[in-house]
């Protein structure tokens, strides 16, 4: 995941150090999903208890609604989120660009 979120976000210049922790724990919180799913698919979606024989979820079911919630809440912070993209181009918008002059009193050509 790493490889394909840090270069992403380096294009849109989105990327800073303070970044690191939140797109590490989003890496982690990433491989803890594929993990999860690998395993349930691998082992089934139901489990046996092996003493009491009682039938329940796959443990691997909750560990990766948990890393799925994490993911998601760390792809906000990341802006990797369609939503969070819809802001982001809003903010940049009403920002507007600094090398546009079409509307700046000031520029060289007025």
């Amino acid at each position: 995941m790493w490889g394909r979120v840090v270069p992403e976000l380096a294009a849109l210049n989105l990327l800073k150090e303070s970044d690191l922790g939140v797109l590490t724990s989003f890496c982690v919180a990433w491989d803890q999903l594929m993990q999860a799913v690998t395993a349930y698919r691998e082992q089934g979606f139901i489990a046996t208890n092996a003493r009491s024989r009682r039938v329940t979820v796959h443990p691997a079911v909750a560990a990766a609604r948990a890393a799925t919630r994490d993911v998601l809440v760390l792809a906000r912070e990341l802006g990797c989120t369609p939503s969070a993209e819809a802001n982001l181009a809003a903010v940049l918008a009403a920002a507007g660009d600094p090398d546009d002059d079409e509307f700046n009193p000031f520029a060289p050509d007025r």
